[in-house]
Order: C-alpha cells, then structure tokens, then sequence
C-alpha cells in the first residue's frame, strides 16, 4: 500500500513538473516573437521616442536604444521567463542588451533596458 502512495505521489511530481517546464517553453517563445514585433514597430515607426512613451513602462531606458534598433534585430534573441516577468537577452558579436518585459492582462509589456554590457578583447581578454 505504501508502494502504491510512493508511485502515485511520484507520478503527480512528473506530472506537474512537465506541465511546469512545457508551460516556461511556451512562455519563452511568446515573449520572443512578441519582443520581435516590438522591435519591428519601434524600427518602422518615425516617432520613436513617442511610441516608446506610449507603449513602454519605463521609456526613459530606452531612449539610447532607439537609434540601434536595427542592430538589435539582428543579434541572437534567448528568454527567460517567470509568471510574472520575463528576461529577453540580445547578443551579439561584442554586447548584449538584457530588456524586460512584464505581464500585462492576458499578453506582455515591454518595461524596459534593463541592462548592456559591451565586451572589450584585447590581447585575448575579455573584460565586461
């Protein structure tokens, strides 16, 4: 009897635990192809700076990011993703660009830059 409480048991943790990982993976792959269509109306738009006050929470953190748009669709995108919040990573040859988005009613917001790094080599080192 106790056997079958153990696989029971078990079997729930499995269970909830692919529901858990399948549920991330599919949240990763929402904020990605929703980052993209951010970047593509924030690159298409001619009022930048307007689009981002209207459609960001914290537009101030990316003001400096407006004018590299078309840089910053070309990099390689990876997410990261909570319930609540979701971390999008760009990189590219020498820097990367961490913005973050929030939960907003049933979709995502872009809050912001949330950081850059740029990675300088000289003589072999990489320093960030």
């Amino acid at each position: 009897m106790k056997k079958k409480y153990v696989l029971i048991v078990g079997s729930f943790m499995v269970l909830f635990g692919g529901t858990l990982v399948y549920s991330l993976f599919q949240a990763n792959h929402q904020v990605i192809a929703f980052h993209r269509q951010v970047m593509a109306e924030i690159e298409s738009n001619p009022d930048r700076q307007d689009y981002l006050m209207h459609h960001t929470i914290a537009p101030s953190t990316l003001l400096g990011v407006a004018d590299d748009i078309a840089e910053v669709r070309k990099g390689k995108i990876v997410a990261s993703t909570l319930p609540w919040r979701s971390k999008v990573i760009v990189h590219m040859d020498n820097w990367q660009k961490e913005f973050t988005y929030v939960r907003f009613y049933d979709g995502w917001k872009l809050e912001g830059l949330y950081s850059e790094s740029i990675t300088i080599m000289n003589k072999g080192e990489v320093d960030n």
